[in-house]
């Protein structure tokens, strides 16, 4: 069972937020795959101000290299062919056939009808420049039959490789460098900043793990959406204003004379406002979640009370049992008012929904 956060709201939050840092923040809009990956890789991650360096997939390399070898191969074959062609010549275009036939059925297997097409256009076109050639020129019609073969051969086996890996490159650099400026570290913040993102994501996380338990009458979808377009949203403003407050503190210690430092004092007093209305936002986040816990309190209680009057007739046939004969009945009375109890529960969710389309309504505006 989820803790109350309204249990720990006053002591334990400063000490946990001590020994707990926050954790990277994300563009709701980004893949969960994506999310997931960086998530499990938080040291790829690049700073804002790092120009992230254009990376080439690891498949592109790979097919490159199957690309070379299997050229590689090729020249070696056609030389092996051209010695063989000076003894053995009939059994080599034999070979050659029967590898031409290879090829095309290849090309049309794995690689579709247009390769396949071209491919048996290519080996047709040979059989014609090999006759032209006449008996003179088998040798050169025997090196250019194999190079072109090679090459069908290189390009059917990339095209093979190539289809599983169109999903791209999964590693998390360099999903760190294409997604840049879709996260933010908290690296990225001042101490104060990573103690507001940490209250915004505890929140996030007390309603995504608990809300589920008020069932049908309250969305546990909704809520995680909107706490995630809230947390993503105050990341940003938080990066920007610790960036921009050490750069004004850093002038500020290089100040010549107080009327430097007064010139600066309308940026210190807009850092400080936007400090501030960050807190108010943290604060009012927190609010949704102790409605949210408060309902959750208000549901167990509604549950447990109501499990419990559903015993009563077997309690009461006990008494009954044991009163036979006496002449006295002792009935159960109920010591509670189930329906004001649920109303209770009713009126804690309801306040819970009005808080989350006021977030909702306030996110819109960001």
């Amino acid at each position: 069972m989820t803790a109350n956060p309204e249990d720990s709201a006053e002591g334990g939050d400063e000490v946990s937020e001590k020994t707990v840092l926050a954790g990277p923040v994300f563009d709701p809009d980004l893949p969960e795959e994506v999310v997931e990956k960086l998530t499990a890789s938080p040291g790829k991650l690049l700073a804002p101000d790092k120009t992230p360096k254009r990376t080439r997939p690891a498949e592109a390399d790979d097919h490159v290299a199957l690309f070379i070898g299997l050229t590689v191969v090729s020249v070696v074959i056609a030389g092996i062919a051209l010695l063989l062609a000076q003894f053995v010549l009939p059994l080599v275009i034999g070979v050659l056939a029967l590898a031409a036939l290879l090829v095309v059925l290849s090309a049309f297997a794995v690689s579709g009808c247009l390769l396949g097409i071209f491919s048996l256009v290519a080996v047709g076109g040979l059989a014609v420049f090999a006759q032209w050639l006449g008996p003179d020129g088998t040798s050169i019609a025997i090196i250019v039959t194999v190079a072109v073969l090679g090459l069908l051969v290189g390009i059917t086996g990339v095209a093979s490789d190539s289809k599983p890996s169109r999903a791209g490159d999964a590693r998390p650099s360099h999903l760190a460098a294409k997604y840049h400026g879709h996260y933010v570290r908290p690296e990225d913040l001042d101490k104060d900043s990573q103690r507001l993102l940490l209250r915004v994501q505890r929140a996030r996380t007390y309603v995504a793990e608990s809300s589920g338990e008020l069932g049908d009458s309250f969305d546990a979808v909704q809520p995680g959406l909107i706490l995630r377009d809230q947390e993503w949203h105050l990341a940003r403003i938080l990066r920007e204003q610790s960036r921009l407050e050490k750069d004004l503190r850093k002038r500020a210690g290089k100040a010549m004379s107080q009327a430097v430092l007064d010139s600066m004092q309308p940026q210190f007093d807009a850092v400080n406002a936007t400090r501030s209305a960050v807190q108010r936002r943290v604060s009012t986040i927190e609010e949704y979640r102790d409605k949210v816990s408060r309902a959750i309190r208000a549901q167990r209680e509604w549950e447990q009370v109501e499990a419990n009057v559903a015993r009563h007739a077997e309690y009461g046939d006990l008494v009954a049992q044991a009163s036979a004969g006496l002449g006295d009945v002792t009935r159960l009375t109920a010591a509670v008012d189930l329906e004001a109890i649920k109303q209770v529960r009713d009126a804690s969710v309801r306040e819970a929904l009005d808080a989350g389309q006021w977030l909702s309504e306030a996110s819109s505006l960001n």
